[in-house]
């Protein structure tokens, strides 16, 4: 049984991150030295999952198109009980076009937001559900009938790209 254990995140994105909501574990490797010594490493490999990078795009948008917008947490803008970790998704909120575009993250099931949409509609919003690009599904099949468009959004070499407007 080895005696000491060592762990080394393998992130050059770390040094240069706003505070990703949280880090996802892409992959891992195990080995021990030769003739038995008592050490063991892990090597991680880490990939940064969050919204911040997101919404920042979001943001440099809406100044390219030279509107006013803002970046707000979901519970600041809803008018009736909403799940702690939903209240604590990003909000983009263009308020001359009455735009809001909630950032989901992984962290939360798309049918838990259903209940914020409801309030922002019912408040005069147009309301834009922003989900990584291999949730569209789940999306479509939670948000089916309420009123709010689906944006899909992926990160590349060349940064985070946003897919067309969907109804679900």
């Amino acid at each position: 049984m080895p005696r000491e254990t060592s762990l080394r995140i393998v992130a050059d994105e770390l040094q240069c991150c706003n505070f990703p909501n949280y880090i996802l574990v892409t992959s891992a490797r195990r080995w021990t030295r030769s003739k038995g010594q008592p050490l063991m490493a892990m090597a991680v490999q880490v990939s940064l999952i969050g919204t911040d990078r997101v919404v920042d795009r979001s943001l440099a948008i809406y100044r390219a198109h030279l509107e006013q917008a803002i970046h707000v947490p979901l519970s600041d803008m809803v008018d009736r009980e909403i799940a702690a970790d939903v209240a604590r998704l990003s909000v983009v909120a263009a308020g001359e076009s009455r735009i809001a575009e909630i950032m989901v993250d992984e962290t939360v099931l798309c049918a838990q937001v259903s209940p914020a949409l409801w309030s922002l509609a019912d408040q005069g919003w147009r309301t834009t559900v922003v989900v990584p690009a291999a949730r569209m599904g789940e999306a479509h099949t939670a948000l089916r009938g309420i009123p709010c468009r689906l944006q899909a959004w992926w990160e590349d070499a060349s940064g985070i790209s946003f897919g067309s407007f969907e109804r679900p």
